[in-house]
């Protein structure tokens, strides 16, 4: 990796393309702050967990398990703990107990801003590590692309917005691969050793990063027939042994607390178990979860570029394919799947379509190339305009307490990230709020609970959330039918949506808006 020999166009057009990147993943990184939401969580759930994790370490007694964030690895929780704390010596952030922070909400707002600065930076970082890997397997314009791809690609700028370990474990799982590409191209054993490492630290900050194992495997395939049996055991038993290694050096209390860390383990790979009809799954991964995660656009040149890929026999990109197919096989399925899960094939789509437009020669290739990078840029910035304070859940908020007397009975089904701030907030003015699910109980549950109970409520707030629990169960739209001759709609909001970047029916785009659910509020018809 040589920045030297970079030629002076390509330097420009790196720096134009992170600096879209940065455009990009920057808007909305001060949405949703503990002093917006009024609580010391945000609109998602998972930015809260990491400083949960850390608010329950005890360093002064050598205490440094990381709870929750077991739930994919310790490696950010240390990395953010560590950031903190370089913030508290230089006096821009003053920790404190919970109660502490309850009431000084804006020291909180540090922690998520500063936790979203570090993920945005190793997303960042990846941008080029793509450039440095098309540069490897070809040339300049292929890392180019690959990294305008790379850059573009919402599941990337979502997730490298928020305070989650899937761009850190994406970043590390790309180095990999980088010093894989050299291996394969040199023998040097060096090089095939640091990819372990550095897989091991993907794998050590999210397991999924464990899948990163599929590129050494494939190209020590290749190498069979001319290393052997005898050396290529050895190689994956050197590999297979640092990458381990380093797992447990950051994660060492697999090792000191083993049932209680495996616990988290084994719980979050639960989620990969098939759920229901694995037709359907497919069918909602080709069909939703990718075209919101990357755009029909780019997916049609992909799939073009890895026909043309496939069709000339290009063995280096072969890896690139393999990745994408098994990923695709193996967590395409689970119903119920966030739209993010589809972030590790982001690398390999990219590396693919920039081969397909660099070495096809053809100028409609190029074109097409040009106006998917245009399609999706223009996606993810109208995506992230919607990361704003003037969300669905802040205007709920603000008609209920214009709107909805403070002695009223309202009623949610569970206190939740979505539930409307002046309902949710510390000091909420309203002493009669009714919730009918718990922590331990299903969202379906509480749902239930609140329609068949709705006699006590003088008003009812349904989110989007709980309305597809309630249309996608027969038994709940009947409540809900009843509902509806008790009481009165009196409140309707909706998402905004764009013909343009909006697929019909598909309620993943809740998720790629996540602080932007509808809203219906009912009042009960005894009070007219």
């Amino acid at each position: 990796m040589y920045w030297g020999d970079m030629s002076k166009k390509a330097v420009i057009l790196l720096s134009a393309i992170i600096f879209l990147g940065i455009i990009l993943r920057i808007q909305g990184l001060f949405c949703g702050l503990p002093s917006q939401t009024k609580r010391l969580s945000t609109f998602h759930f998972d930015e809260y967990i990491t400083f949960e994790a850390i608010g329950r370490m005890n360093p002064s007694s050598f205490n440094f398990y990381p709870n929750e964030a077991l739930y994919w690895g310790s490696f950010q929780a240390y990395l953010q703990a560590t950031i903190l704390k370089a913030m508290q010596v230089l006096g821009i952030f003053k920790p404190g107990s919970k109660e502490e922070m309850r009431k000084n909400l804006f020291e909180a707002d540090k922690m998520y801003i500063s936790g979203r600065i570090i993920t945005g930076i190793f997303s960042l970082a990846s941008l080029v590590l793509m450039f440095f890997c098309g540069r490897l397997l070809y040339d300049e314009k292929t890392g180019l692309w690959s990294a305008a791809f790379m850059a573009f690609s919402y599941v990337e700028v979502y997730i490298s917005s928020i305070v989650k370990p899937d761009s850190i474990m994406l970043f590390w799982g790309i180095f990999s691969f980088y010093f894989l590409l050299k291996w394969d191209k040199s023998e040097n054993n060096k090089h095939l050793f640091t990819a372990a490492v550095l897989n091991g630290m993907s794998f050590a900050s999210k397991y999924t990063g464990i899948i990163f194992f599929l590129n050494f495997l494939f190209f020590s395939y290749q190498k069979f027939r001319f290393n052997g049996m005898r050396k290529t055991l050895l190689n994956i038993s050197f590999y297979a042994f640092l990458l381990t290694a380093v797992f447990f050096m950051i994660n060492p209390y697999f090792i000191i607390k083993p049932d209680e860390s495996f616990h988290y383990f084994w719980e979050i790979f639960s989620k990969t178990a098939i759920n229901g009809s694995v037709i359907s799954g497919y069918r909602e991964y080709f069909l939703e979860i990718l075209p919101v995660s990357y755009g029909l656009p780019y997916l049609l040149l992909f799939a073009f570029s890895s026909f043309l890929a496939l069709k000339e026999k290009r063995a280096e990109l072969y890896a690139s394919l393999f990745f994408i197919a098994f990923y695709v096989i193996k967590f395409g399925y689970p119903l119920n799947q966030s739209f993010a899960y589809s972030l590790p094939i982001a690398p390999f789509m990219a590396l693919t379509c920039a081969w397909a437009i660099t070495h096809k020669n053809k100028n409609l290739i190029k074109v097409f190339g040009i106006l998917v990078l245009i399609y999706s840029f223009s996606y993810s910035l109208w995506q992230k305009s919607l990361w704003s304070k003037d969300n669905t859940i802040s205007r709920a908020s603000q008609y209920i307490e214009k709107n909805i007397p403070f002695e009223s009975s309202v009623c949610v089904s569970r206190i939740e990230i979505w539930t409307p701030i002046v309902l949710r907030k510390y000091d909420t003015p309203y002493e009669k709020i009714r919730t009918f699910g718990e922590t331990k109980t299903t969202f379906k549950d509480g749902v239930e609970l609140m329609l068949s109970q709705s006699d006590v409520c003088d008003y009812i707030v349904i989110s989007e959330y709980e309305s597809k629990i309630i249309h996608s169960n027969p038994q709940l739209y009947r409540l809900k039918k009843e509902l509806e001759d008790k009481f009165e709609k009196i409140y309707n909001s909706r998402r905004p949506e764009n013909f343009l970047f909006t697929l019909n029916n598909s309620h993943h785009y809740l998720f790629a808006s996540f602080m932007n659910p509808d809203f219906d509020i009912y009042m009960s018809k005894r009070i007219l």
